[in-house]
């Protein structure tokens, strides 16, 4: 990789990117959430929309519409809202580490696919297939 130039916080980020969608994946797998939900919202629909009065559920419902181009809040995000304290820091964790740093945030994005989709659990790669489609001479399909 150095051969590349990526520098030290580079390969830090990768890492970070790498062992924060593994445990994405494990808990979306123990959580039991379908690949298609996981994604989207959950079943009904109502419990999809932001909580207006929670500004983490608007800020998570306007981060999936940026980078998943989904409306609302991620059924994973969702089922984590009886644990505001977790939800709170597990989501902060997750703006760092897929957040713009050393590399930009689309990049980190497709490293995060290359992640979710080797892991063996089917929940993230879909979440994360969406990047692959925002990058120049991507084909939709």
């Amino acid at each position: 990789m150095l051969r590349l130039g990526a520098t030290e916080k580079a390969l830090t980020e990768m890492v970070a990117i790498g062992e924060h969608v593994v445990g994405l994946t494990v808990t979306s797998f123990g959580l039991r959430l379908e690949p298609q939900l996981a994604l989207s919202g959950l079943a009904d629909v109502t419990t999809n929309l932001p909580d207006e009065d929670e500004p983490l559920d608007v800020t998570i419902a306007a981060w999936a519409k940026d980078n998943l181009g989904t409306a609302g809040v991620p059924a994973y995000w969702q089922i984590l809202r009886p644990q505001t304290k977790f939800r709170q820091a597990h989501w902060r964790v997750h703006e760092l580490i897929l957040g713009a740093g050393e590399l930009d945030a689309k990049a980190k994005g497709l490293i995060a696919l290359a992640v979710a989709s080797i892991s063996g659990q089917p929940v993230l790669g879909g979440v994360f297939h969406p990047v692959l489609h925002s990058c120049p001479g991507s084909v939709r399909r």
